[in-house]
């Protein structure tokens, strides 16, 4: 079998307007569909859904995932 290693450097935006920065960088790197994954309480918050609207108007779909938890189980990872 073989295998194949490819590192990709993390890009971290933080501070005031951030989001809106990033999802602009998202659109210019030509992604078409976004993954988001975070924690229920910031689903209800309305969090994920902020977010999505924001890649909806640079028409970049998204999938919400909010069963995110710290310090997953094997089950957690499994799911």
């Amino acid at each position: 079998m073989t295998t194949t290693t490819f590192f990709i450097p993390p890009v971290n935006m933080m501070g005031a307007g951030c989001l809106v920065e990033a999802i602009q960088a998202i659109r210019s790197y030509g992604f078409r569909h976004a993954l988001i994954v975070t924690d229920a309480g910031l689903s209800r918050a309305g969090v994920a859904l902020k977010v999505a609207g924001l890649l909806a108007e640079q028409d970049i779909q998204s999938t919400i995932f909010d069963g995110a938890q710290p310090n997953p189980t094997v089950g957690n990872v499994e799911a």
